[in-house]
């Protein structure tokens, strides 16, 4: 993803990650669709990147959806993981353009 300010820098947490299980991660906060109450993701570099970029890879994605199913909340109902960027199956639909850099 391209931005015109200087990039975000976060420092990682010891936490493992929601996508691969692995360790140094930032967290992720995001309302699902008619709630009041957040969803706080901890994601890797990669697939925070991944994320936003509305890029997962497969297997990413469907790790997240099983684990958002375990807290009754549907990918339908989370904006950035929803049937308009992956299909049923997790293939990004319509990943951010790669910048020109």
């Amino acid at each position: 993803m391209l931005g015109r300010a200087a990039p975000l820098r976060l420092r990682t947490s010891a936490r493992r990650c929601a996508a691969c299980l692995a360790p140094g991660t930032v967290s992720f906060l995001t309302f699902p669709l008619r709630s009041r109450t957040p969803v706080e993701m901890h994601l890797c570099g990669p697939h925070i990147r991944g994320l936003l970029a509305r890029d997962l890879a497969v297997p990413a994605f469907l790790r997240l959806r099983r684990r958002l199913q375990t807290l009754a909340i549907d990918v339908q109902n989370v904006f950035l993981l929803h049937g308009v960027f992956y299909d049923d199956r997790g293939r990004a639909l319509q990943p951010a353009p790669a910048p020109d850099c």
